[in-house]
């Protein structure tokens, strides 16, 4: 019985770290939003490249393809766990 409550507190702290809301002024937020902006900017950039001059996008390209395309989909739910201002109450509300 101690095993559970151990392994069912260890599993609570778990998804409390990971649901905990963000300060959508805290550094790692920051970061997170420049490498997006970077990632959006790559993007805009090499897509219309690719289908305007039918460039093959095997091997490096592609690897670093995914790995944007799994940045995105992480960013989803990050956005979902980030507060946000409201002007009304004038504070961040998370």
């Amino acid at each position: 019985m101690v095993a559970s409550n151990t392994w069912s507190a260890k599993l609570k702290i778990f998804i409390d770290a990971f649901i905990a809301v963000l300060n959508p002024e805290e550094p790692k937020r920051m970061v997170w939003d420049v490498i997006s902006m970077v990632f959006i900017f790559i993007q805009m950039i090499t897509i219309p490249v690719i289908l305007a001059f039918s460039i093959d996008t095997s091997g490096g390209y592609y690897v670093f393809d995914n790995l944007m395309n799994y940045f995105f989909i992480v960013d989803i739910f990050m956005s979902f766990n980030t507060g946000y201002y409201d002007r009304y109450l004038h504070n961040i509300i998370g």
